[in-house]
C-alpha cells in the first residue's frame, strides 16, 4: 500500500519515449513536440529518434504541489499499478 504525501497517479495516453545517456525518459505527448524533448529530460544524447507510445503511465505525484516522481509507462493499467506498489510500496 502506498501512502504519505506522494499519491499513485495513472494515466491512459500517448507518450513520447526518448533513450539517452540517462536513461530512458517518457513524456506526454500533449506536453511538447518531438523538437522540444531536450527541454524536458537530462539526457544531453540521444540513442535514436524520440518514438510515440500508447500505454499507462505511472508515476508518484505531491496534489497541489510540483513534487513528483518521473513517469514511467507500461502497456496495461494493472502493470503501472503493479510497478507503483513494488517501487514505492510500504
Amino acid at each position: 500500500m502506498i501512502s504519505g504525501f506522494m499519491q499513485p497517479q495513472i494515466e491512459h495516453g500517448a507518450w513520447w519515449m526518448v533513450d539517452g545517456n540517462c536513461g530512458i525518459d517518457y513524456i506526454p505527448a500533449d506536453f511538447c513536440g518531438a523538437d522540444e524533448i531536450g527541454d524536458f529530460v537530462e539526457s544531453t544524447h540521444f540513442y535514436g529518434k524520440p518514438e510515440i507510445v500508447i500505454g499507462y503511465g505511472a508515476r508518484l505525484s505531491a496534489p497541489g504541489y510540483m513534487d513528483c516522481t518521473e513517469w514511467c509507462v507500461f502497456a496495461t493499467e494493472q502493470e503501472a499499478r503493479d510497478y507503483l506498489e513494488e517501487m514505492y510500496g510500504d
